[in-house]
């Protein structure tokens, strides 16, 4: 509902960058005119992902458009915010906790202004909830599929930004303690 609320207020859709989301915007830009594609050639970012995320929308609504990819980032947005939260349940917080967690992460200025941005932060973390998420889900359920997505979402962040290799690799050191404890190889002394 506040995301409604910031829609309405602040609409996505204005037509000029933000902030250094220019560098990223020309790249789509330039991809859409000469139908080739074009990475920036200076970014610390892989950018992958985004870029044909960005493109989709902009193909989508006819044409090239700055309002689009902010669009794009903006629902990005609210998908981290909605994993965050179940994280946050599935954690077993108490729900006023959850909520109270969430809003802090929603309401955070840089949070709040880089979802109305074409920047990569937004995207790389929300991938990087979803996949934390799924990690979660696909443990307590023991399910290889889930935790499969969880692998595919962080590498959907990986492609957007490079740190996003750290949720499966912190997933992959989670998952060798937890066997060799289970085989009492290692007890919690030795952890300490």
């Amino acid at each position: 509902a506040l995301y409604a609320i910031f829609f309405l207020l602040i609409p996505p859709l204005q037509q000029f960058p933000s902030a250094d989301d220019w560098y990223y915007c020309r790249a789509v830009k330039d991809s859409l005119d000469t139908h080739q594609i074009k990475m920036p050639e200076f970014s610390s970012s892989s950018f992958i992902f985004q870029f044909f995320w960005g493109a989709a929308f902009c193909l989508f609504s006819g044409g090239f458009s700055f309002g689009m990819l902010k669009l794009s980032t903006f629902i990005l947005s609210i998908l981290g915010i909605i994993s965050f939260y179940l994280i946050l349940k599935r954690l077993k917080i108490k729900e006023i906790l959850c909520i109270f967690g969430t809003f802090s992460l929603m309401l955070n200025p840089l949070y709040f202004f880089l979802s109305y941005t074409f920047l990569t932060n937004i995207p790389c973390l929300s991938f990087t909830l979803i996949s934390i998420l799924l990690y979660l889900k696909g443990l307590d359920e023991d399910n290889n599929k889930i935790l499969f997505l969880g692998s595919v979402s962080s590498s959907i962040s990986f492609l957007i930004k490079q740190y996003g290799i750290l949720v499966p690799l912190a997933f992959t050191i989670y998952i060798f303690v937890v066997s060799k404890k289970a085989r009492g190889l290692i007890t919690r002394g030795d952890l300490l």
